[in-house]
């Protein structure tokens, strides 16, 4: 048989040329692969760069050299059904990219990955929680409130609205948190019959602070303890713990919680100390006309709303939300400034339907309001503070005051129409001592630009132009190779 040489050079030439092409092909494919571990393959060509991470952060994930696993606890599809979710989703993406592969995430479905709680226990119990950040140190609830806050309409568009995007700022700081050496703690003071308050812990918790117990009469602060939570004591505080509490609060941004317990009228010394902070907790019960919780049996309630400060940012509330308890003492506030204090009511009740009544034995939490009683409005939290002159390097220390137990009670915290869970977790930010950060401008988003290059488009657009194209055009000379052969 007569070999076709001129054949024979076109065939090895094709075959040459479609060994080179796969090659090519498979490593492209391998080199994308691992560059995109490196680098970011993302194009964000939105109005407000909305999926683009700051410069800061970006020098920040360049040095992150321990692995940290971001837990989104929702399933994939429904987390990008939404376009709040597609920002999270590739902001995420970026972290993972910025930081060299060290920051990972992962989509998880509790319903179906049972087991996952069972590494995170606190995640259950932490209101509105979507994320997960956890590294072999310590983790952090980020709750899905604190990545956007809807601001209503654009004033120069009134018909369009208007939102911020904090998801950045967010996911920093809980990465500052689970990769520092050291953490903040509150001390939970025990020793006075206090009442266990978990829905107030588990706040702390969510806001990266541990909660270790300790017993004034035989133990001292520790040194890594910037809060004190005393939860309701029923027994009053000995002179040489109420010196301790001092001392405590005589350092820089150092906080006590107080909360009051309902059924005890008067603490003797621990109403001294509180009088120098121009706080008392009076012998009161406060109660509403209007509003009845239905709690326990009792038909009283207490319908409180955050005041309007310059201290705590209360999130924008429906007319349907309030600052809820069962019952609560008022607070007096005994001057505004004085004594190198400032103090600052934070939340009151309804003028008009509020109404309390001096404890006695007879006294029900189902009274009705009678002649002689005493109208609202009351306060029934505040904060007084050490003022510091700007200049002087320091940072104050304070005392929240909140009058009753009841407003961290953990049914009360997890009612969709309390404010309380949303305003306990304002009141420990407010009050957490300075920590590393990154100041990171939110992203300001006016009506919907989505013209992101998604990871998604990207990798459809990397197997069309990259392998299909390729293999279309291989195919087609193959074709016309075979074609041209048989002429």
């Amino acid at each position: 048989m007569k070999i076709n040489k001129k054949k024979l050079k076109y065939a090895s030439i094709s075959t040459l040329f479609i060994a080179i092409t796969v090659v090519m092909v498979v490593l492209v494919n391998v080199l994308v692969g691992i560059v995109s571990d490196r680098f970011s393959l993302q194009l964000d060509l939105s109005m407000d760069s909305g999926y683009t991470l700051s410069e800061e952060t970006a020098e920040y994930l360049k040095n992150v050299d321990e692995d940290v696993t971001i837990y989104v606890l929702k399933h994939k599809n429904l987390v990008e059904a939404s376009e709040d979710g597609v920002r999270l989703s590739e902001n995420l993406a970026r972290y993972n990219t910025l930081s060299g592969g060290h920051i990972k995430h992962e989509f998880i479905d509790p319903n179906v990955q049972v087991t996952f709680y069972d590494r995170f226990p606190n995640a259950t119990k932490a209101e509105d929680a979507l994320l997960v950040v956890a590294s072999e140190k310590r983790y952090i609830m980020v709750p899905e409130s604190d990545l956007k806050m809807q601001v209503g309409t654009d004033e120069e568009q009134p018909n369009k609205q208007q939102a911020i995007y904090q998801i950045e700022s967010a996911i920093n700081s809980a990465l500052l948190h689970v990769l520092s050496d050291q953490v903040t703690r509150v001390a939970v003071i025990t020793g006075h019959n206090e009442m266990d308050l978990p829905g107030m812990t588990n706040i702390f918790n969510g806001n990266g602070i541990e909660a270790v117990s300790v017993n004034l009469l035989t133990q001292d602060i520790p040194e890594d303890v910037n809060h004190l939570l005393v939860a309701g004591p029923s027994t009053d505080f000995a002179a040489s713990e109420i010196s301790k509490i001092d001392a405590f609060l005589s350092q820089d941004e150092h906080n006590l919680f107080l909360f009051w317990n309902p059924q005890v009228s008067r603490l003797e010394a621990l109403d001294r100390y509180l009088t120098e902070w121009g706080l008392r907790f009076e012998s009161m019960i406060v109660m509403d006309e209007q509003y009845t919780l239905g709690i326990d049996g009792d038909n009283s309630g207490v319908f409180a709303i955050p005041t309007q400060n310059d201290l705590i940012t209360m999130p924008p509330r429906n007319s349907q939300q309030y600052l809820v308890s069962i019952t609560s003492h008022p607070l007096s506030l005994l001057w505004d400034e004085e004594n190198d204090r400032k103090v600052t009511s934070l939340a009151e009740t309804n003028r008009d339907t509020s109404f309390a009544k001096v404890i006695d034995d007879s006294l029900s939490l189902a009274a009705a309001r009678a002649a002689g009683d005493i109208a609202g409005p009351f306060s029934v939290a505040a904060v007084s503070e050490t003022m510091v002159s700007p200049t002087s390097g320091r940072k104050p220390s304070r005392v929240f005051a909140i009058g009753t137990t009841y407003f961290a009670r953990e049914d009360v915290l997890s009612a969709s129409f309390t404010l309380n869970n949303t305003f306990l977790n304002e009141l420990v930010s407010y009050g957490s001592p300075s920590s590393e950060t990154m100041e990171v401008a939110p992203s300001i988003v006016k009506g919907s630009y989505d013209l992101n290059l998604r990871a998604a488009t990207v990798n459809i657009l990397f197997w069309v132009l990259v392998v299909i194209l390729p293999l279309l055009i291989l195919a087609a000379g193959i074709f016309m190779f075979i074609k041209r052969r048989h002429r």
